[in-house]
């Protein structure tokens, strides 16, 4: 949840989960199309520079999630640092 929508500051993760999805009834995970729909009901949609992944929002309820750009920002890292060097 977002401690001030107007501010975007974030309240710490480990004190509140997200809402239950609405289709899988989980606390604190959601689905990809439970994140698609919420986009879609008019969420924000933002980027988190520092963590390199999207996050929504809208009032006090935020996401984050992975997109396209995020996995492949997480390749290029992985490549680069060499995880998967033999």
């Amino acid at each position: 949840m977002l401690s001030d929508p107007l501010t975007l500051e974030l309240v710490p993760l480990l004190l509140v989960l997200a809402h239950h999805g609405k289709y899988t009834g989980e606390t604190g995970l959601w689905a990809y199309y439970e994140i698609c729909s919420f986009l879609n009901a008019g969420a924000t949609e933002n980027w988190d520079v520092a963590q390199e992944v999207p996050y929504a929002y809208q009032g006090n309820e935020w996401v984050g999630y992975d997109n396209v750009g995020s996995f492949k920002m997480k390749i290029v890292t992985t490549l680069i640092e060499g995880s998967f060097s033999q």
